[in-house]
């Protein structure tokens, strides 16, 4: 092949995906419209539905060995599958006739210590951007206004010793931050630096993990700490969140707190209203279950698994994906939407006791109310044999033997011996997630 022959080839490559990325994000748009729109209907929303499903379960049949395998009528004949599925038959859920500039790798799942390698699409990026968006108008984002994000990112050894914890990103106008701090640099040394460049930089909305920002807040709080700029929201997102936070964030930024709900493989987007932990999930991102353990969906004021199906990704497919988290299910809005009355976090955000039964660890800490948070400033919460558990304090000056038999008594009442131990540290995720419960048990 000569030189004019691969240049020409290159050129209609180039040519092709611009086309695509164009049409692309022309569709992203009509979703953002949607979106806002105040004229939408259950039937025209049902309507969208029914046409993106079938548009994908179409492709995945066609283009992948499982849905070859296991096709019927309709979604509801598929089974339902889950990481470890997917992890072992990868080539099976792949569209091998997807094209090389339109399919991307990525990897979750390091918080739980199995990570999850997968593919996606460029359109379902730019639908996820959209909602992204969405949400922030929500808010009362205006082009120009900055998003700072408190995430996992790295920031380089080189600028932390100069006190910068924050990277810019590219864009000032980036849907998911145009600052990107470092929810792993959060401590009391670097948060007076911190603090100094949202003073200086004004931020519109900031979002991220509730462990980091909250942080933050109770440095604010605890300091005396005067802030000079006004948040239009705060946007919580990957971990879960309690009714704590947004009483802290509020407290310490003077600014509403919004839920948002989603994962890297971009299958449901879901997002609270300001202050509240109920979530609408979106009909326009991806088709959502609430299933319990025989697969059938659960009722109103019932808790299940959250099973999503992406319409969009045609590089991998996703359909009826048990993401491992668990929603309490508030049945549909009057567009059929679905809702989630809380998310109750993931399955291994529970502990056994020694007749094997599970308890909700929402339930169990948050609903009884303990004093003893008060004098603590983190813990964690680790069970490796049924009815027992460790406990990792981090406490604070008040902390008194009190605070101990408090805790160790509630446990005790619920079936539970506890051993305490008190540190300096808890370690995050590699991402820098806080997490509230290891669960070592293979149950």
């Amino acid at each position: 092949m000569n030189t004019k022959v691969k240049y020409y080839i290159i050129n209609c490559r180039k040519f092709v995906m611009q086309l695509l990325c164009f049409r692309q994000l022309l569709f992203a748009k009509r979703i953002l419209n949607l979106l806002e729109s105040k004229k939408e209907t259950s039937e025209s929303l049902n309507s969208f539905v029914n046409s993106r499903l079938n548009l994908i379960l179409d492709s995945a049949k066609k283009n992948a060995l499982y849905y070859k395998r296991n096709n019927g009528n309709g979604l509801m004949d598929l089974p339902v599958v889950d990481k470890s599925i997917i992890r072992e038959n990868m080539d099976d859920f792949i569209n091998a006739k997807c094209p090389f500039y339109n399919r991307f790798r990525f990897n979750t799942g390091g918080s739980t210590g199995e990570p999850f390698v997968f593919y996606t699409n460029r359109l379902s990026g730019y639908v996820d951007a959209a909602h992204q968006r969405f949400l922030h108008k929500k808010i009362g984002y205006k082009r120009g206004d900055k998003v700072f994000s408190i995430d996992g990112t790295i920031i380089p050894e080189d600028l932390q010793s100069k006190h910068i914890y924050w990277i810019k990103s590219g864009s000032s106008d980036a849907v998911f931050g145009s600052y990107a701090y470092s929810a792993l640099s959060i401590s009391s040394k670097s948060i007076p630096y911190i603090l100094e460049s949202f003073e200086r930089e004004k931020p519109a909305i900031l979002r991220g993990y509730p462990s980091a920002i909250c942080e933050i807040a109770e440095f604010i709080l605890s300091s005396g700490t005067q802030i000079d700029f006004q948040l239009k929201g705060i946007v919580l997102t990957a971990e879960n969140i309690m009714e704590k936070h947004v009483h802290l964030l509020n407290a310490a930024f003077h600014a509403p707190v919004y839920g948002q709900y989603g994962h890297s493989e971009k299958c449901i987007f879901a997002y609270t209203e300001a202050n509240s932990l109920s979530y609408t999930c979106s009909s326009y991102y991806g088709f959502v279950e609430i299933l319990d353990e025989n697969n059938n969906h659960v009722k109103i004021g019932e808790v299940g698994r959250i099973t999503v199906s992406s319409y969009y990704n045609d590089a991998m497919y996703f359909l009826r994906y048990d993401t491992g988290d668990l929603a309490e299910y508030g049945g549909v809005d009057k567009n059929g939407n679905i809702i989630f009355t809380a998310i109750i976090g993931r399955k291994q955000d529970f502990i056994y006791d020694f007749e094997k039964n599970r308890i909700n660890i929402t339930a169990l800490i948050f609903g009884q109310h303990f004093h003893a948070f008060a004098n603590i400033l983190r813990w964690q919460i680790i069970q490796s044999e049924l009815g027992k558990v460790d406990i990792k304090i981090i406490k604070n000056n008040y902390y008194t033997e009190k605070d101990e038999s408090e805790i160790r008594n509630k446990f005790l009442l619920m079936g539970f011996e506890v051993e305490f131990f008190y540190v300096d540290d808890i370690a995050l995720t590699p991402r820098g997630k806080y997490r509230l419960v290891q669960q070592k048990l293979n149950i």
